[in-house]
């Protein structure tokens, strides 16, 4: 996994490739709150990921959930996907955390980067 931060954007840029765990995506979640990132924007690309089943989607979902009781609501995630099975478990994961947080998801980066441009982008966190 590669992780860009863009302060001036207020943008980070996850890539993922090959099998990625679920814990890899826990420590991306964990990673955004304890630098202060969680309100920015997340342009999430899947190179080849292999898709995660529903349980650890739903509790991903619910990891998110933990995080914006002490961070606020999440910024914008845009998901960008290759492969139909991902891109059915992006689809997921975007309705299953719609009370937590604004996921999108596109075929082609210059799509999800023109969404997460006109997305708003919360202040910095309070407890910084």
């Amino acid at each position: 996994m590669t992780y860009e931060r863009d302060d001036a954007r207020r943008r980070i840029t996850v890539t993922m490739k090959g099998e990625a765990t679920f814990a890899e995506f826990l420590d991306l979640l964990e990673r955004q709150a304890t630098e202060r990132t969680w309100r920015y924007g997340l342009l999430h690309l899947d190179d080849d990921l292999v898709a995660l089943d529903t349980a650890d989607v739903r509790r991903l979902t619910h990891e998110v959930e933990r995080l914006n009781r002490d961070y606020g609501r999440r910024g914008p995630v845009a998901v960008v996907c290759n492969r139909a099975d991902t891109y059915g478990t992006a689809r997921m994961y975007s309705t299953l955390s719609e009370r937590q947080q604004v996921v999108a998801v596109f075929q082609t980066r210059a799509e999800a980067e023109t969404w997460l441009d006109y997305q708003p982008v919360q202040g910095d966190d309070p407890r910084r």
